[in-house]
């Protein structure tokens, strides 16, 4: 399996608070720049269908086979932990699958602390979905999203302004490691 170098297929960008976002090769028409949440094109149809999502997970990496397309989700996960907050996740990707998507769509990831709704991040990206007839899948290797507290974190979907989907993870203090007891009698 080999991740792809191409670099009309690897882009990064930059969200709010300073999150990178690498979007690997999709099943998807890229658009050649995509744009950070709010540059909605003044184009975009309202009647394009709201998409479905099929699956949406957090995972430390999605490894993208070139020549095929597949994904592979490395670290699946629904909680971290960490020995001090305020931290930052050093890398992070999200996947989805979509059914009924077809057109031109802006896709966005808010990412936000889930017990006061405050936003974290948000990552935008354009997106032309040519089949509707075939399942799309978005693949984001994200990152440097800060996580200001332990506790639980929401990363809400949304096609334009329409919510699609959400999925939460769980930040928690680690306990730090203890030094093995020594015994004897």
């Amino acid at each position: 399996m080999q991740q792809s170098s191409d670099p009309m297929n690897q882009i990064e960008m930059r969200g709010e608070n300073g999150c990178t976002v690498d979007i690997g090769p999709t099943s998807l028409q890229e658009s050649p720049s995509p744009r950070l949440f709010g540059q909605r094109p003044k184009d975009q149809v309202a009647a394009n269908p709201i998409p479905n999502v099929v699956a949406m997970l957090i995972c430390d990496q999605i490894i993208t086979e070139v020549g095929t397309n597949k994904k592979t989700l490395m670290g699946v996960f629904d909680q971290f932990f960490s020995l001090t907050f305020p931290t930052v996740f050093q890398r992070l990707a999200i996947y989805v699958k979509l059914a009924d998507a077809q057109g031109n769509y802006l896709f966005k990831v808010r990412v936000v602390k889930l017990k006061d709704e405050s936003p974290i991040a948000e990552i935008g990206m354009q997106v032309a979905i040519a089949d509707m007839s075939n399942y799309a899948e978005l693949a984001l290797n994200i990152g440097n999203i800060p996580v200001p507290e332990p506790g639980k974190y929401e990363f809400q979907l949304y096609a334009g302004e329409e919510f699609l989907h959400r999925v939460t993870i769980q930040a928690a203090l680690a306990q730090p490691p203890q030094p093995p007891q020594q015994g004897g009698s």
